[in-house]
């Protein structure tokens, strides 16, 4: 099983068009400084570690170490949110995490504590309630969000300098494919769907850049610290 999830991290689509998606935001909204320490919170299998070594040191975070024992990282950290960590980062990176998360807010507050003064987090969740679906059962997820509520999380205690819904383009086919039980997964082995469906998402992955879409599968938000 291990060994599955693990292919899944680094070559099925959707994570390598939420990581193409991802990259493109960072090179092009983020100012970060040379040698920026990057924290990846909650890596799974660390299939966006290689992506992030091209902005500086890259630490992997996890709850297991047997997830992250083979990462090619810089560090490997096995902790948990809100655990205080020995290092302050001048980038988190948080995919498909605040969803698992039932005490979210404190998720902000760890995120605020654990950044540099002027660094950032990039911060990806599912989003809207009448995409739920069995999927989001069995994965554990307690809610799904919407840009109002991913949003409020910040508005307090951090600067949210940019915020999107992505996955625009196939929403129709996520609708759809709820009302049947079907869920992005199950295109694992359909090459050329998966093919197009990637093709798709680094579409997005270049629009994002330059616009943003009133709704979407998912949303992305970049989130700064305070510089002081």
């Amino acid at each position: 099983m291990y060994q599955k999830l693990q292919e899944n991290d680094v070559h099925h689509w959707w994570y390598r068009g939420r990581r193409a998606i991802i990259d493109s935001l960072i090179a092009s909204k983020l100012k970060l400084p040379q040698h920026a320490a990057l924290l990846d919170a909650g890596c799974g299998y660390g299939g966006n570690v290689p992506m992030l070594k091209k902005y500086g040191r890259v630490s992997a975070m996890d709850i297991d170490w047997e997830v992250i024992k083979d990462i090619d990282a810089d560090e490997k950290i096995v902790a948990s949110i809100p655990d205080t960590l020995k290092n302050k980062y001048d980038l988190i990176l948080l995919t498909d995490v605040l969803e698992h998360i039932e005490d979210d807010k404190a998720v902000s507050r760890w995120i605020k504590n654990t950044l540099k003064p002027g660094g950032y987090a990039v911060i990806t969740v599912p989003a809207l309630d009448i995409l739920w679906s069995r999927m989001d059962n069995e994965v554990g997820h307690v809610r799904r969000y919407t840009k109002k509520t991913l949003l409020e999380l910040f508005k307090n205690n951090m600067n949210v300098t940019y915020c999107s819904y992505y996955n625009f383009f196939l929403f129709p086919v996520k609708f759809l494919s709820k009302a049947q039980s079907i869920n992005h997964m199950t295109y694992e082995k359909l090459g050329v769907i998966g093919t197009l469906f990637l093709g798709i998402m680094k579409f997005e992955a270049f629009l994002l850049q330059f616009i943003t879409f009133p709704i979407g599968i998912a949303l992305i938000a970049i989130v700064q610290n305070d510089q002081r």
